[in-house]
């Protein structure tokens, strides 16, 4: 599951996060970590004298607008540019700011989270540096209670989504989890396939467009019919066809 998780500054995205990645094994790193390590750092460490990758993150609440324009600068060509980067590594970006690329890269996600702790806090972050909002969101969870709660409300909470994610409840899987079902059904074969052949097979069917969409197909979905057992026999009776033994016994069978 790819989620957008977005927020004011300090309102709880980043705990959101790591609540989920530890109890579900997620994978996550800070999104601010990445921008700043691969692209506000090495820009500023020379403008503010900074000595190291720390500085620049203590830093960061003093430069928030340059954070933003640098962002923005780096996103000029693709508004999806850093979201497609950070999800190559991580199921969440945590703290997408700019609306324009939020819009541009909806595509990328299956949902979009809104932590809101604005009446424990108040506003923590003016439009100077973050234009998304709790409306560009398909979800909103309060934090405005203790850390305690916020944990208890957060389990509960993607409990919830990983529930209604079954597809007998009518929910579309995601691309990685249909590769992983068809992978287990060519898997019930091995005891009659070569590993080979059971690799080769999966890998040509689950064939795909790189422009993932959530209703991006697989080569063997587009498929009117698909019955693995059948489609097996037939990709070995092809495969012995073009070997250069099946070719001989082909030749000679025609010579005799």
């Amino acid at each position: 599951m790819k989620l957008a998780v977005i927020s004011q500054a300090n309102q709880g995205k980043d705990t959101f996060c790591e609540i989920v990645s530890e109890i579900y094994n997620v994978p996550f790193v800070s999104s601010t970590y990445y921008i700043a390590e691969h692209i506000v750092f090495p820009l500023l460490k020379d403008k503010y004298g900074y000595r190291n990758l720390e500085e620049c993150l203590k830093d960061k609440a003093n430069h928030r607008k340059e954070w933003a324009d640098i962002i923005n600068k780096y996103n000029e060509k693709d508004l999806s540019k850093v979201a497609k980067d950070i999800l190559s590594i991580n199921d969440f970006y945590c703290g997408i700011r700019c609306k324009k690329q939020l819009e541009a890269s909806k595509h990328l996600f299956d949902l979009i989270i809104w932590v809101d702790a604005s009446e424990r806090l108040g506003v923590t972050e003016n439009s100077s540096s973050i234009t998304v909002t709790k409306d560009d969101a398909d979800i909103i969870i309060t934090n405005n209670g203790t850390k305690e709660e916020f944990e208890i409300k957060v389990k509960k909470v993607f409990s919830l989504l990983m529930t209604n994610r079954q597809p007998s409840e009518g929910v579309e899987k995601t691309l990685d989890e249909r590769k992983k079902d068809f992978y287990n059904e060519v898997a019930k074969h091995k005891e009659r396939y070569s590993r080979r052949e059971l690799t080769d097979f999966y890998k040509y069917w689950t064939e795909h467009s790189d422009t993932i969409r959530k209703n991006t197909k697989m080569k063997f979905e587009k498929q009117t019919t698909f019955h693995v057992g059948r489609r097996l026999a037939r990709w070995r009776k092809q495969g012995q066809k073009y070997s250069i033994v099946g070719m001989v016994k082909g030749f000679n069978k025609r010579k005799g």
